[in-house]
């Protein structure tokens, strides 16, 4: 008799035990909670552009060149194509975790350190997602996930902006200001063209140019904000910082970790590839430390080639998406050339009633692991973790990382 088939696992509920966006073509798109702001932000954006397409650009056309509505379609719609693109993709969420109940490792610590480019950064355990997060992740309200290089919640597109669709919101508001521009420029155009043919007689032009004058009042409101936007995230790129930390940290250069120099932080933006979506992070600060784990981690090589996880061996294989042939590493997605090492948790590791006493599984629970993600030039990026030497002991008992 063939061998039954293992139980399917429940699906998960949204907004019970997932976050509160919306899973749609069997996870080929996934939108924000906030779907109705996006409804709102394609009427402002592209109401307005079916009126400059339809009552501004054919006159000017009709006298000069059909080259200028060519352009216009062209912004429009790759506008249009940035835009979907931010709305529809997964920002980098963090799926939940399984909540742990082994009660041989005691209370679990509240925050964790991490050791990136020599600076200390120190995260918190996430109790709606049962995980630590990694540096640079945050847990968004609104979503109700955690996000990878969370940058901030955009009501405009309706989700968050993150590790894995910040370049198209980047893309996406650029377009957009210089769509602004051209809608201003060509609008401003024709009114002073009918203006011209009515003898320059300015009510007149007006009165033939209502659209071309709506069009660019509301273009010129609209590059304040966008151009803005466009400015700070220019400025964010260069320094290397996320609207989040710039905001909660205030970080400068002389203390901002991430900060590699602006063209590697710039390629760090643009030219790194798009990580697969993420699987589950350890919700115990131990789960990975036993040894058939470590043993495993010392021979792991992810190699990251256009966006797709392929096994380090040597025929070659390819994997299964980069979660599923291998346990999601503790650090699975690292920042262009930063190295992260990952230390223990602020607080004991012991068990009530341990003290100090140094048993196999303890040592195992005070085990760290560090992860280095590495860039090369041909857009292939490698990611390798393993364990360094077991870290030492206080006087109190506590466990201490080994600081490299």
């Amino acid at each position: 008799m063939p061998a039954p088939r293992p139980p399917v696992p429940p699906a998960r509920q949204r907004g019970v035990d997932t976050g509160t966006h919306y899973v749609l073509f069997g996870g080929r798109v996934i939108l924000g909670p906030d779907w109705k702001s996006l409804v709102a932000s394609l009427i402002l954006i592209y109401g307005a552009a079916g009126v400059f397409l339809g009552l501004v650009v054919p006159p000017l056309s009709r006298r000069y060149s059909w080259a200028l509505m060519a352009v216009s379609a062209l912004l429009v719609a790759v506008t249009a194509v940035f835009m979907a693109r931010t709305a529809a993709r997964d920002p980098g969420y963090y799926p939940r975790s399984d909540a742990t109940g082994d009660e041989e490792r005691g209370p679990r610590p509240a925050t964790r350190e991490y050791q990136v480019n020599g600076f200390c950064v120190a995260t918190k355990f996430c109790a709606t997602c049962m995980h630590y997060r990694p540096p640079r992740c945050s847990h968004c309200a609104v979503c109700d996930n955690c996000v990878a290089r969370f940058d901030h919640h955009c009501p405009w597109v309706g989700t968050c902006i993150g590790r894995r669709n910040y370049r198209d919101f980047l893309c996406f508001v650029a377009t957009t200001s210089l769509l602004c521009l051209w809608v201003m420029g060509l609008s401003l155009a024709l009114f002073l063209t009918n203006t011209r043919d009515a003898g320059w007689a300015w009510g007149t032009g007006a009165a033939r140019s209502k659209a071309a004058l709506f069009t660019a009042a509301y273009s010129f409101l609209a590059t304040w904000f966008v151009g803005g936007l466009t400015t700070f995230h220019t400025y964010l790129v260069v320094t290397n910082q996320t609207t989040y930390e710039h905001f909660r940290h205030r970080e400068t250069n002389s203390s901002n970790p991430y900060n590699v120099g602006a063209w590697r932080n710039i390629k760090e933006v643009f030219w790194t590839p798009v990580p697969p979506r993420f699987g589950p992070l350890p919700s115990d600060p131990s789960e990975f430390e036993d040894e058939a784990t470590v043993a495993e981690r010392r021979d792991l090589a992810l190699t990251v080639r256009g966006g797709r996880h392929v096994n380090g061996s040597e025929d070659g294989a390819e994997g299964s998406g980069g979660h599923q042939s291998h346990p999601s590493p503790p650090l699975p997605d690292g920042d262009g050339g930063h190295v992260w090492t990952l230390g223990s948790p602020r607080g004991s590791m012991a068990a009530p009633g341990q003290g100090g006493e140094a048993t196999p599984a303890r040592q195992r629970r005070e085990a760290t692991f560090s992860a280095a993600w590495s860039g090369s030039p041909g857009g292939t990026s490698v990611w390798q973790a393993a364990a360094p030497p077991l870290g030492k002991q206080d006087e109190g008992g506590a466990a201490e990382a080994a600081r490299p």
